[in-house]
C-alpha cells in the first residue's frame, strides 16, 4: 500500500476539515459536562433525588471525552507525519510545531499554580487543599511525566493539575510516533498500527489500574485508532471503497454501536475494559464525518458555537477544574458539589468566566504563537 501524494488525498493535513474542529468541541463539552455536572451531583448528599439521579445517569460516559480527543489527536498527529515522512526537515517541524501549540500555555499553568501554592494562607481550607495539596513532584510535571508518578501514588494529585496526565499521554505520544512514522517501511507500518491498538488492550489486563489507565502504551488503541483512520483514507483503494458504502449504513451500526457501549461500558473510570470499546466508537463516530461530509452529522458538528468551542478547548481543558476549585475556595465553601440552587448558579458563573478567559487566551496568547510555529514549513526531499 502506499499513502496518497498531497494532491490525491482529500484529508491532507495542509486542509482545514471544519468537522473537527466540531469534534474537539464535542470532545471538550462532555469534560466540561463530566467535571461541572456530574461530578459535582454525585458527590452532593442529593444524589438520590429523582431528576439528580437522572441527569447523572444521563451524563455517565461524559468522562469518555478525554478518549474522544486521544482518538481525534492520533487521526490529526499521524496525517501530519505521514503527509511528510519523507521531509528533510521532518523532525524539527514537527516538533517546533508541537511546542508551539502546547509548551505555552502549559508553563504558563505551572507558573500560575506555583503562584497559588506560595500565595495560600496556612492552614488551608478545605477547598484550597483539594485544589493544591498532594502534588506530584515539579520535575514530573515539568517532563510530562506526571502520569507515571500518578499511577505510583495511585492518585491524581493536587487537583488543579489532575487533568494534565492527558497532557502528559499525547506528550509521550509525540516523541515516540514520529520515529515510528519515519522509520518503519510502509509494507509494515500498517502492522505497527495495528499492534498497538490490539495491544493496548491485553497491555492494560496485565497490569493494576492504575498504569492501566495512566500509561501511554496503555492508552495507544484510542491513539492507534485515529493514526489507522488517518492511514487508511490516504489509500486509494480503502478510500473508494469507504465511499461507496451509503450513509446510512454507517449511521445505523454508529447507533446500535452506541447503544452497546452505554449498556456495556460502566462509569468505573479505571476500568481497562471500556477503553477499546470507546476507542472503536469515537473511531466509528470520525469515521461517518470523513465519509460523507455533507451527513447530517457532519453539518451539525460544524456549528459555529461548537467549532469555536473547539478551537479554544486547549484552554478551556487546562483552566477549568482550576476555575471551580478557586470559585468555592473564594467562598469559603467545602468543595465543588450542586446542593443548592446557588451552587448551580456559582457553576453556571464559573463556566462563563472559563470560557471567556480560554477565549482570551487563545486570541492574545495562543494563536500568535502558533502562528509563529507555523512559520517553519515542510521542506520536500
Amino acid at each position: 500500500m502506499t499513502l496518497l501524494s498531497q494532491q490525491q488525498s482529500p484529508f491532507h493535513s495542509s486542509q482545514r476539515i471544519l468537522e473537527l474542529d466540531g469534534i474537539r468541541g464535542l470532545a471538550i463539552l462532555l469534560i466540561l459536562i463530566w467535571h461541572y455536572v456530574t461530578l459535582q451531583l454525585v458527590e452532593a448528599p442529593n444524589q438520590d433525588w429523582p431528576l439528580v439521579r437522572s441527569v447523572v445517569q444521563a451524563t455517565l460516559l461524559s468522562w469518555s471525552g478525554v478518549d474522544l480527543f486521544f482518538v481525534l489527536s492520533g487521526f490529526l498527529i499521524a496525517g501530519i507525519l505521514f503527509d511528510h515522512r519523507h521531509s528533510a526537515n521532518y523532525f524539527q517541524v514537527f516538533y517546533l510545531r508541537r511546542i508551539c501549540r502546547i509548551f505555552p500555555a502549559y508553563y504558563l499553568q505551572l507558573i500560575l499554580f506555583a503562584a497559588a501554592v506560595a500565595l495560600a494562607p496556612a492552614p488551608r481550607s478545605a477547598s484550597l487543599s483539594w485544589l493544591l495539596d498532594q502534588t506530584m513532584p515539579a520535575w514530573s510535571y515539568a517532563t510530562f511525566t506526571q502520569n507515571f508518578a500518578m499511577a505510583h501514588e495511585e492518585h491524581f494529585g493536587a487537583n488543579w493539575l489532575a487533568i494534565t496526565w492527558s497532557l502528559a499521554i499525547e506528550e509521550q505520544f509525540y516523541l515516540l510516533f514520529p520515529l515510528i512514522v519515519r522509520y518503519t517501511s510502509s509494507a509494515f507500518l500498517p502492522w505497527v498500527l495495528w499492534g498497538g491498538f490490539i495491544g493496548a488492550p491485553i497491555l492494560r489486563t496485565g497490569l493494576g489500574t492504575w498504569p492501566a489507565f495512566l500509561w501511554m502504551p496503555c492508552r495507544m488503541d484510542a491513539l492507534f485508532v485515529g493514526a489507522l483512520l488517518a492511514y487508511y483514507v490516504r489509500q486509494p483503494r480503502w478510500l473508494d471503497r469507504l465511499r461507496q458504502i451509503p450513509t446510512t449504513v454507517y449511521l445505523v451500526g454508529l447507533v446500535i454501536f452506541a447503544v452497546y457501549v452505554v449498556e456495556k461500558v460502566d462509569s468505573a473510570l479505571l476500568n481497562p475494559h471500556n477503553k477499546m470499546l470507546l476507542a472503536m466508537f469515537y473511531g466509528a463516530l470520525l469515521l461517518v464525518i470523513l465519509v460523507d461530509q455533507q451527513s447530517i452529522m457532519a453539518k451539525a458538528l460544524r456549528a459555529g458555537w461548537l467549532r469555536w468551542l473547539g478551537r479554544v478547548s486547549f484552554g478551556i481543558y487546562l483552566m477549568h477544574y482550576a476555575m471551580i476549585g478557586l470559585a468555592y475556595s473564594l467562598l469559603g465553601w467545602s468543595g465543588p458539589r450542586i446542593t443548592t440552587l446557588l451552587d448551580g448558579l456559582v457553576t453556571v458563573a464559573v463556566l462563563s468566566v472559563t470560557l471567556l478567559l480560554a477565549h482570551v487566551l487563545y486570541e492574545k496568547f495562543e494563536k500568535p504563537i502558533l502562528t509563529i510555529g507555523h512559520r517553519y514549513h515542510y521542506r520536500n526531499p
